[in-house]
């Protein structure tokens, strides 16, 4: 992922403000009517930047609206955030008990948890490295 290539769906651009020069992306998700992506940022207007983007599209009106959008400026960022995230789902601990200990599976929020974490940690090394 990452790899200076755009995985955008059929050759469309990810649908960002111009201010952003996008360095590369990968769509998680598309449907007829919504689109998720995590874009790195590599030049916000004139200056220069690495972070990671999350965004969620909608089409309205034959047209990309953003109606989520959340940025990672950094390895460590991640790292606390991800930390505040495993606590509220419950997932730090149920990890080792397979469970949210509550008596309920969370296996499939976990997967999905932990791609995304693998993504977005495979993105901040290849930002840093830059």
């Amino acid at each position: 992922m990452f790899s200076g290539e755009l995985s955008s769906p059929a050759g469309q651009e990810f649908p960002v403000s111009d201010y952003y020069e996008v360095g590369a992306g990968e769509t998680v998700f598309q449907s007829g009517d919504w689109w998720k992506a995590i874009v790195k940022i590599v030049q916000k207007g004139s200056y220069e930047t690495k972070e990671a983007i999350i965004y969620l599209w909608e089409k309205t009106d034959g047209e990309w609206r953003r109606r989520q959008k959340y940025a990672i400026k950094s390895e460590e960022k991640w790292q606390e955030e991800r930390t505040a995230v495993e606590s509220v789902l419950g997932t730090r601990d149920s990890n080792e008990q397979g469970g949210n200990g509550q008596g309920e599976s969370t296996e499939t929020g976990v997967e999905e948890f932990d791609q995304l974490e693998r993504e977005l940690e495979e993105q901040l090394r290849a930002s840093m490295n830059d």
